[in-house]
């Protein structure tokens, strides 16, 4: 069975530093959480540690990868639901044994991890903008208007190895305490979507 830490390198490689909604739940197996397709599995030879292994995306097993959950009655319009094939008789509520939290899962990976990319980020360069003419219908004619367009310039990414990603939650955390947030406080973090 693939690790805990395999699933959170799949949800926060390559990606912008973010936060899973609070109302997530581990609510399917491990398998499912990552993509149907094509899964990060670790190439590893026996003189290589997790901590420097390259993960590389493939698929690891044929379909199908869902099955009909048995016992549910046809509704007229509606499919059968679905479960991952590997556990068709429940749902999982957390990944691992001892795995509870977000907390937990960036404390389990960085211990196993240590030195490997966890997330990236990039910088924005420039921003620029380009005019050119579309056709609109204005007051009932077609006509050739100005349209802006704007694109961003992103420098490459830079990345935070698992280690150094606890580090920051750590001190992310260390200063809500300090602001004086205590359970069961709760803060809101908002960003624009690109």
């Amino acid at each position: 069975m693939p690790s805990l830490s395999e699933w959170f390198h799949r949800c926060f490689s390559n990606i912008v530093i973010s936060l899973l909604p609070r109302s997530f739940i581990f609510s399917l197996p491990l398998q499912q959480l990552r993509s149907i397709h094509f899964i990060l599995s670790a190439e590893i030879n026996m003189a290589t540690s997790l901590k420097t292994a390259v993960l590389e995306p493939r698929m690891t097993r044929k379909p199908p990868f869902t099955v009909e959950v048995s016992g549910c009655a046809p509704v007229e319009g509606e499919t059968i639901p679905r479960r991952n094939a590997r556990c068709p008789d429940k749902l999982f509520s957390q990944p691992e044994d001892g795995i509870s939290t977000l907390f937990d899962i960036v404390k389990h990976s960085a211990s196993k991890y240590g030195d490997q990319r966890a997330v990236g980020s990039r910088k924005l360069i420039g921003k620029h903008q380009e005019y050119k003419k579309v056709k609109k219908m204005v007051c009932g004619k077609l006509e050739e208007v100005d349209k802006k367009w704007s694109y961003f310039e992103l420098s490459g990414y830079s990345y935070l190895s698992f280690k150094e990603y606890e580090t920051l939650v750590l001190q992310l955390g260390a200063g809500f305490r300090k602001l004086g947030l205590v359970a069961p406080d709760r803060i809101h973090m908002f960003a624009s979507t690109r």
